[in-house]
């Protein structure tokens, strides 16, 4: 007897970025015609100075699994390191 399962992958995606103003839409529109999208994008901005995070704002506005983070280079400096825990991601 063989069984037929359907089996529909769940993952999550982290991207860094900075400064990707010219590609950050492109990347976005690709991954929302995904066949499998993600149960989460964490896109986390090293500090961007130009519109990148204001592009990303506009597409976490709509979707909801799509997150982002921007990291505060001053504070780094301060803090000498960055790091990422579970507050970050919701599954």
């Amino acid at each position: 007897m063989t069984q037929s399962a359907t089996f529909t992958p769940r993952y999550i995606v982290v991207s860094p970025v900075k400064d990707e103003e010219l590609y950050i839409e492109r990347t976005i529109q690709s991954m929302l015609q995904q066949t499998v999208r993600p149960v989460q994008w964490l896109i986390v901005d090293d500090g961007s100075s130009d519109q990148t995070p204001a592009i990303i704002a506009k597409y976490t506005r709509d979707h909801d699994w799509i997150k982002s983070i921007r990291i505060n280079r001053d504070a780094v400096r301060d803090r000498k390191s960055t790091r990422l825990n579970s507050s970050h991601i919701t599954i």
